[in-house]
């Protein structure tokens, strides 16, 4: 849907230096980042901090997400996605009052960019995100305060300007429709990739953090990724089934039906529930019987 920006926004609680004219719609999409120590080990070092710096600039350096961030967000609002927000990025902020002496006792002016040339103190940059009401953003709930937590969490909030408040409704919808087609390319050729190999990297090398995400577009693109490679165990489990009825029955007419039955009762099901329940929204949850069926028959 299309959305006024409003003042009592989160995001707008966090940027009040900012006009933004109330006017413009757009499409806001997010993208949720969290890092978990698997030792349980504390997330407050400049190596794991590093690694989620490292992790964040390459994202935001992609082709994709400068087009999105930079182009087609609201320039007023470009700060949530480009540099988003996350603690790593306070930890290397860089400094902006660049005349500032060692005398001077006005307070130090620093961007949150994640590109500065050497890290802030740990306890700075945590007492930086408490003035900056960025805390309840970064750490878990039952965070207590102090530099000790094993969990990180990072946002990037996407503003896709999309037309004015009396724009022709048929406007707006193609105009969303185009920028929802933009973000799920981004989503598949870019940001899904790289969240995967970093994942598996990790892993495979032994890392002590572990990464997880949620989104929009991201989270049913990953569902469906994993249903459609799923998939071939069940095709593999479907001919199996399907050679051993024909070699049973002698027959692969009768095997064909018995198995095409069997399917069938996937959409049978689903047109019966809906018409009871009226719901009829498709989820990734209903092609989850597949493979049940598909395990039945292999056991029967």
């Amino acid at each position: 849907a299309a959305l006024p920006y409003r003042e009592s926004s989160s995001t707008a609680r966090r940027l009040t230096s900012i006009s933004i004219d109330t006017s413009i719609l757009h499409k806001i999409l997010k993208l949720t980042l969290f890092y978990r120590s698997r030792s349980g080990a504390q997330l407050f070092s400049f190596d794991a901090l590093d690694f989620v710096r490292t992790f964040e600039l390459k994202l935001r350096q992609g082709p994709r997400w400068k087009e999105l961030c930079g182009q087609i967000s609201n320039p007023n609002l470009k700060s949530t996605c480009e540099p988003g927000y996350s603690f790593a990025n306070l930890v290397w902020a860089n400094r902006t009052d660049t005349w500032y002496k060692w005398w001077d006792t006005n307070p130090a002016t620093y961007a949150t960019t994640g590109n500065g040339p050497e890290p802030l103190p740990l306890k700075a940059a945590v007492a930086l995100a408490e003035r900056k009401q960025l805390h309840h953003i970064f750490f878990p709930k039952n965070w207590q305060g102090g530099a000790d937590t094993n969990l990180l969490r990072s946002v990037f909030e996407f503003n896709l300007q999309c037309c004015r408040i009396w724009d022709d409704p048929a406007v707006k919808r193609d105009i969303l429709n185009e920028l929802g087609l933009k973000y799920k390319e981004f989503v598949v050729n870019e940001l899904y990739p790289l969240l995967q190999e970093t994942k598996k990297s990790t892993l495979g090398a032994g890392a002590d953090i572990e990464i997880f995400w949620e989104g929009d577009v991201v989270t049913s693109h990953e569902v469906y990724s994993a249903l459609q490679s799923d998939a071939f165990m069940a095709i593999g489990s479907a001919t199996f089934i399907f050679c051993f009825l024909t070699i049973h029955a002698g027959s692969p007419l009768l095997s064909a039906s018995a198995l095409f039955l069997t399917i069938l009762s996937i959409p049978l099901a689903f047109v019966m529930s809906a018409t009871l329940s009226g719901a009829n929204r498709v989820t990734g949850a209903y092609f989850l019987s597949l493979f049940l069926m598909i395990g039945l028959g292999a056991d029967v």
